[in-house]
C-alpha cells in the first residue's frame, strides 16, 4: 500500500525502492496479484524519470530468471522504444504476445510502435484487437479505460495518416486528445499529420503543445525532433 501511495504521489524513487524490496522476497511469499501489480508498475518509475539504462538492466536480469513471463518483455520494451531502439522494442512486445496473446496493453503498445515504424496495416490489426480486448476486461476503472481508449485512438490516428486516410486520422487524434488531453504524444503525432497535409499553423500549435504537456511527456528523441521542427516551421513563416 505504501509503494502504491508513493507511486500515485509521483515519488518514484521511494516507490521503486519499496517494490524492489518486495521483489527480493521469495516468490511464494507474495500473492500472485501483488507480484503482477509490481511488475506492471515498476517499469514506469524508471521510464518517467528517463532512467532507461536502469530499467533495461533490471528487466534483462528478470527475463534471464523468468524467460516465460510476459512482464519482463512488456516492461523492458518502452525503455528501448524511448531510446529509439525500435526493432528491439518490437521484439520484446512480440515475445510478450507469444506468451500472452490477448493482452490488451501489449497489443495497444505494439500497435502504436508498429504505426511509428511505418507498419500501418499491422498496426491497425493490433489496435483493433486491443480495442476488442479492452471491451472484454471486466475489472477496470473508468479512468483506466479512458486512458486505454485514448492510446488506441492515438495509434489509429498515426496508422490512418500513414495509409492516407487523413479524415479518419484527425478524427482519431481528436478522440484521443479529448480522452487524454495531457498526452504529449498525441499532439506530436497530430502535428506530423498536419505537416503531411501542409497545415503549417496547426502543426506549429500542436508541436508547441506537445513540448508543454507532460502526462505523459515526450521521449527525449521526440522532444528533440519537435523542437527542431518547430524552429524550422517558425523560420519558414
Amino acid at each position: 500500500m505504501l509503494a502504491h501511495t508513493r507511486f500515485m504521489n509521483k515519488e518514484y524513487d521511494e516507490s521503486r525502492l519499496l517494490m524492489l524490496e518486495l521483489l527480493r522476497e521469495p516468490d511464494e511469499s507474495r500473492p500472485p496479484a501483488t507480484t503482477e501489480w509490481i511488475l506492471a508498475v515498476l517499469p514506469f518509475t524508471w521510464l518517467w524519470q528517463e532512467k532507461y539504462a536502469e530499467q533495461i538492466e533490471f528487466l534483462t536480469e528478470y527475463i534471464a530468471r523468468h524467460p516465460d513471463a510476459p512482464h519482463g518483455y512488456r516492461g523492458r520494451a518502452p525503455a528501448l522504444w524511448h531510446l529509439g531502439r525500435l526493432q528491439e522494442a518490437l521484439a520484446d512486445y512480440s515475445r510478450a504476445l507469444q506468451i500472452e496473446p490477448r493482452c490488451m496493453a501489449t497489443l495497444c503498445n505494439r500497435g502504436q510502435l508498429l504505426a511509428e515504424m511505418g507498419e500501418f496495416e499491422r498496426a491497425v490489426t493490433d489496435l483493433d484487437l486491443a480495442w476488442q480486448a479492452l471491451q472484454e476486461i471486466k475489472i477496470i476503472t473508468s479512468e483506466q479505460k479512458q486512458g486505454c481508449e485514448a492510446r488506441i485512438c492515438n495509434g489509429w490516428g498515426v496508422a490512418c495518416a500513414g495509409l492516407g486516410d487523413f479524415p479518419r486520422a484527425f478524427t482519431e487524434f481528436s478522440k484521443s486528445i479529448a480522452l487524454e488531453p495531457e498526452n504529449a504524444w498525441a499532439y506530436f503525432n497530430r502535428a506530423r499529420a498536419y505537416e503531411a497535409q501542409n497545415q503549417r499553423e496547426e502543426a506549429i500549435a500542436d508541436y508547441r503543445t506537445a513540448l508543454e504537456t507532460y502526462e505523459p511527456k515526450l521521449s527525449p528523441l521526440k522532444k528533440k525532433y519537435a523542437e527542431e521542427r518547430l524552429r524550422e516551421l517558425l523560420a519558414g513563416r
